[in-house]
């Protein structure tokens, strides 16, 4: 478990891990499992699996599993994301249960990401001037915001791309509007 805080990454990395079956970071509910600063460029996370992490407080809030502020890629390749969740106990700010990314390009391929909770964007929170690519066979599902993007919310303001290619969304639920995206 991690028990110290956040994962902090600054510059470009690829942590390659065993498969997600056998390379499991869990946060216990204690911290987000990675914040990775406007810093590094470029972020690859291959083969493994971030669970119960969380970001919690009074005010905004953002990225369950992984806050990524970097304004190169951040990729995500044959890893389950699972089980995290963001709260602001003083509001609705609570943004990307398994992920908040602001300024650069995600790509997902080949993973899982399930059972993620937010206000905004149960499983993935893209702000202006990000982009999203979810391919692969991937699996969004079973996520939820008690406001709008179950498994999406691009909070672009006409400013990024969102492409889903060859993957399924599926049973994720949003309190207002966007129950998929």
């Amino acid at each position: 478990n991690l028990t110290s805080g956040p994962i902090e990454i600054k510059d470009s990395v690829i942590i390659t891990g065993n498969g997600a079956s056998n390379t499991i970071i869990d946060a216990g509910f204690n911290s987000r499992i990675f914040d990775i600063t406007n810093n590094a460029e470029d972020v690859t996370l291959d083969g493994l699996t971030l669970k119960n992490g969380k970001a919690s407080g009074s005010g905004q809030q953002t990225g369950g599993a992984i806050r990524s502020l970097a304004t190169g890629s951040l990729t995500i390749r044959n890893s389950i994301i699972t089980g995290n969740t963001v709260e602001d106990t003083a509001g609705a700010s609570a943004y990307g249960g398994a992920i908040f990314i602001s300024g650069g390009f995600l790509s997902i391929r080949s993973s899982e990401i399930t059972n993620n909770t937010a206000s905004w964007g149960g499983a993935i929170y893209a702000a202006d001037g990000s982009d999203v690519a979810i391919s692969g066979a991937s699996l969004i599902g079973r996520n939820s915001a008690t406001q709008s993007g179950g498994a999406v919310y691009a909070g672009f303001s006409g400013q990024g791309d969102v492409s889903i290619e060859d993957s399924t969304i599926t049973n994720n639920s949003a309190g207002y509007s966007g129950g998929a995206i």
